[in-house]
């Protein structure tokens, strides 16, 4: 079964009382619904704005499924997480059947400016945001994380909560995969759960996203710029000029558990426009 890590087994020995892994099904609510592979054992987990999309679209891949829907997500919720083969998957795991855990990462760095512009774009994930400052005139980065600093990063929408779930606090990782490490990284989690290596060919085609964000170079900092509420510009500042010593010093602290268990370096990488 999904491995109970001993450390964390008393504090949660109420939870595992209510019946078998009762986290399994209710673990966090910042977070999406593990995925389960068709006929490996296998349990996928997700998080907003960390390649999520791509991981969705590996999935596919690896499951042989050709999906209608161009939004991969789309056959996730629609097609999957209803049909009967994937709830007795599940409930396969809740009895204790022996699958292996992963899920892929991102850099919080660059995670956090892409979760605050993609709550710019959307209303329905700025909503609780605009509640909190009390207006519609939009919002700056520093004020986002603000907002997330003051709610709390396991309470916020999941596009920018904190990439782990509550089961990962008594359950450990079989596996995880930074999506900066490219080809490298995926080939090695592909060789650990025994799946066929991605090509270039592959990789270049699960990555194609018709939600990625356009970037320009620029030298100003845009930390306290405010951005409209519900619109999408042609393009943004690069990743790294939303940085400075408050705001880096905000993610860090917002993200840190992030960066320990995902063994991100707390520097503040080289971020090119393409970081985002």
């Amino acid at each position: 079964m999904i491995r109970v890590s001993d450390a964390n087994r008393d504090a949660t020995r109420d939870l595992f009382e209510k019946g078998a892994l009762y986290c399994v099904r209710t673990y966090d609510h910042a977070n999406t619904k593990p995925i389960i592979f068709v006929e490996r054992d296998i349990a996928l987990m997700f998080s907003g704005r960390a390649g999520s999309s791509f991981a969705m679209k590996w999935y596919l891949h690896h499951n042989k499924i050709k999906s209608q829907y161009a939004w991969a997500h789309a056959h996730r919720t629609k097609v999957i997480y209803p049909a009967a083969w994937h709830q007795e998957r599940r409930e396969a795991m809740y009895a204790g059947g022996d699958f292996k855990l992963i899920r892929f990462t991102r850099n919080p760095f660059t995670r956090a400016v892409s979760s605050f512009l993609h709550s710019t774009q959307n209303e329905p994930v700025s909503r609780n945001i605009v509640k909190w400052l009390g207006h519609r005139d939009g919002y700056s980065f520093l004020q986002f994380l603000s907002f997330v600093a003051d709610t709390g990063v396991q309470r916020v929408n999941n596009h920018f909560a904190h990439q782990f779930s509550y089961l990962e606090k008594i359950h450990e990782l079989d596996a995880f995969c930074p999506i900066e490490g490219g080809r490298i990284a995926l080939n090695e989690l592909e060789s650990q759960l025994g799946l066929p290596e991605s090509s270039d060919e592959v990789l270049s085609r699960l990555r194609r996203a018709g939600h990625e964000l356009t970037y320009r170079s620029g030298d100003s900092k845009v930390a306290e710029r405010v951005f409209e509420v519900g619109t999408k510009a042609d393009s943004y500042p690069s990743t790294g000029q939303f940085y400075d010593e408050r705001t880096e010093s905000m993610v860090l602290e917002i993200y840190s558990t992030d960066f320990d268990r995902f063994g991100y370096d707390r520097s503040l990488p080289e971020l090119s426009p393409q970081s985002g």
